[in-house]
């Protein structure tokens, strides 16, 4: 595929909605590398989908896209995550001024994310740039943290680049 790696499981038009236990296994060395394409992570876009017990580990983990981009997820709608965690860098090349570009997660809503964490590094050239969530909105986040390194244009933030309606416990 010319190098640009994992293709996302679910997309924007067709996200995905069941539940994916990972039971307590690790993908090493995940690679994308599609720089202008939205909606990029182990999983694209998910839509009242759970997901557990998963890491994403590895020293070539990298995770690069558009916007909505996050080792995990791009866009997580109406769902959870449970005991997940990813350690490598999260960048988002978008050229619009959102970049939703988180370290587990790029865009949260209507969802929890509990007992989960990542370290690495995020970084986008517009905004909502998070080291766990680059946007929140009526998210729940519990028992989580984040070591990643984040830069970005606004909205930044070491756990979430922007809350709204949301909580932190």
């Amino acid at each position: 595929n010319d190098g640009e790696g994992w293709e996302p499981i679910g997309s924007e038009s067709e996200p995905f909605a069941v539940i994916f236990d990972g039971n307590g296994h690790e993908v090493r060395n995940l690679m994308i590398n599609r720089p202008s394409s939205d909606y990029q992570g182990l999983f694209g876009a998910t839509e009242g989908a759970e997901i557990r017990n998963l890491g994403l580990t590895g020293l070539l983990l990298s995770v690069e896209g558009g916007r909505y981009v996050g080792a995990l997820a791009g866009r997580v709608e109406g769902g959870a995550i449970t005991a997940s965690f990813a350690t490598g860098p999260v960048k988002s090349h978008s050229t619009y001024t959102d970049a939703y570009t988180g370290g587990l997660v790029g865009r949260l809503s209507n969802s929890a994310i509990t007992a989960s964490y990542t370290a690495g590094s995020v970084s986008a050239t517009g905004r909502y740039v998070g080291g766990l969530v680059g946007y929140s909105r009526d998210g729940s986040l519990e028992a989580v943290f984040s070591t990643a390194a984040v830069t970005g244009r606004s909205d930044v933030g070491g756990l979430v680049g922007e809350q709204m309606s949301a909580s932190i416990k």
